[in-house]
């Protein structure tokens, strides 16, 4: 429980000092300084005798192991957990305590839950300085879930690690000069769920990271790239309004307490700087469940392709971004441009084509006694965002178009209203503290059709469209005696009618 080794204990307790004989009489004070000064001589003459020696050289020309196993029982994890390593193979050549040559070693073995690992380099003691070549295959990361309890709640049902590393350390040096470079890091066929279901909510099939640079003594890590492919997100809002991938973030266990020196060391060091020149997630998809909305909202994005560039602990200075997606299948969307953090602003291209805006009527529904049952969004233009200081600011330019637009009396499901486009061309929409301005060059409306209903009282349905905060949805196409409108137009019965509107829809 406490990280120490089994076999640390076997070199047993230190040697205690040895103590005064207590059975004979103290010494007369000329005795006792003839004594000291004996021994001051005689120590003189051993610390002489040592500073001539020279130090020990042990030599190794070769040693060898192979077919070893080492089973490994760690108790410090919440859950304890044991491995087997097996088929440990090692050798050794060149060994020398006090030469500047340095020694050559390999060393191998295999995971009894899945994995192999191969190390392979040199080091030298007299120089104080070691590189390594670490590979890194298969390696079942279900194996690791009890060491991921402090980081993450997530689970590990399926994956493996994979890494080609190359490092090289200098302790001869303060601080430990330690480097990696020119390495790679891969995972395969991850698959995480949340802490309360079984089928994952992340899948990764295949996924990789090229390591340009990383130095321990001067805090900095320069990554080449971050490529990811067929990724698959399951993300739900629940009733609360959290989203349930953010528990993924939390720790599923309290930490085990690091030693003092460490926690010391741990504070006083600078904090990291990191670069990632280029993230990239390809042929992936995401499915979004919003359950606090009075009706499920479900948007389905399928396929995603996303890039990110010049990502850094900086969070003032713009990361190029670009996005294509497609909507429920049937629209999709291209976004480039560029994004800052910190403050937060905005300056995308975007280009919109027939994008599912009906899947958000559960946003807004509530307040209409119309349901939407199809609405799609074409918008080609520049969106631009600012945070200034605690006022956000948005402009937009460009063309918007809301085209096959249906909608059906929320009461009897009957087609109540609808249009084949509604575009406004060359639109330019301003918004700051001192409201919305919105300007457009051109307005076309295209094969509209209405169902107009007028009421005994002479009240038309149409100011019926925003519903009361209270009661049952209230008809828009039938009158308080529930019969059929009169239509307007001689010898067309009303459910021809309305056919006929939605078929012109």
């Amino acid at each position: 429980k406490q990280g120490v080794l089994n076999v640390e204990k076997l070199a047993g307790p230190p040697a205690a000092a040895p103590k005064a004989d207590a059975g004979k009489p103290a010494a007369s004070g000329a005795a006792a300084s003839t004594v000291a000064a004996a021994s001051a001589a005689s120590g003189a003459k051993v610390e002489a005798a040592a500073k001539e020696a020279p130090p020990l050289d042990l030599t190794i020309r070769h040693v060898a192991i192979d077919g070893g196993t080492i089973n490994v029982d760690d108790r410090v994890p919440a859950t304890p957990t044991a491995m087997s390593l097996t088929k440990l193979a090692a050798t050794l050549d060149g060994f020398t305590l006090q030469g500047k040559t340095p020694a050559k070693y390999t060393l191998s073995t295999s995971l009894s839950r899945g994995g192999d690992v191969k190390a392979e380099g040199a080091f030298s003691l007299a120089a104080k300085q070691a590189d390594t070549k670490l590979t890194v295959d298969a390696l079942a990361l279900p194996a690791l879930q009890p060491y991921l309890g402090e980081a993450t709640r997530a689970r590990v049902l399926d994956g493996t690690l994979g890494a080609s590393v190359n490092a090289k350390a200098d302790w001869g040096k303060t601080p430990l000069d330690a480097q990696v470079a020119d390495s790679t890091v891969s995972v395969k066929s991850l698959k995480l769920a949340t802490p309360d279901t079984k089928a994952p909510a992340i899948v990764l099939p295949d996924a990789s990271a090229k390591i340009a640079k990383v130095d321990v003594a001067a805090r900095i890590a320069e990554i080449a790239s971050v490529d990811a492919t067929g990724l698959a997100l399951d993300v739900k809002r629940l009733k609360d309004g959290k989203i349930d991938l953010a528990a993924l973030g939390e720790p599923a266990q309290a930490a085990v307490p690091k030693r003092t020196v460490a926690r010391k060391a741990a504070a006083a060091a600078p904090s990291w700087h990191y670069r990632i020149d280029a993230l990239n997630v390809k042929e992936s998809s995401a499915n979004f469940t919003d359950l606090s909305t009075p009706r499920p909202v479900k948007l389905a994005i399928k396929p995603l392709d996303l890039s990110v560039q010049k990502i850094s602990d900086d969070m003032t200075k713009p990361l190029p971004v670009q996005l294509k997606a497609t909507l429920n299948r049937k629209g999709s969307v291209s976004v480039s441009g560029d994004v800052t953090a910190q403050p937060l602003k905005l300056g995308l291209k975007i280009d919109g084509n027939r994008l599912d805006a009906a899947a958000f009527e559960p946003y807004f529904g509530s307040a209409l006694n119309a349901t939407i049952a199809s609405a799609l969004l074409n918008a080609q233009g520049n969106l631009t965002f600012a945070q200034v200081k605690d006022t956000p600011r948005a402009t937009y330019r460009g063309d918007v178009a809301l085209v096959d637009v249906r909608m059906l009396d929320k009461a009897t499901s009957d087609p109540f209203a609808g249009w084949r486009s509604l575009a406004l061309s060359n639109l330019k929409v301003n918004y700051d503290e001192k409201g919305t301005d919105v300007d457009a060059a051109r307005v076309t409306f295209s094969n509209f059709y209405g169902r107009v209903l007028l009421d005994a009282q002479g009240r038309l349905n149409l100011k019926d469209v925003v519903a009361k905060e209270t009661g049952p949805a209230q008809s828009l196409t039938r009158d308080a005696s529930k019969t059929e409108p009169v239509p307007l137009s001689p010898g067309v019965t009303p459910p021809a009618a309305a056919q006929a509107a939605s078929a012109a829809a």
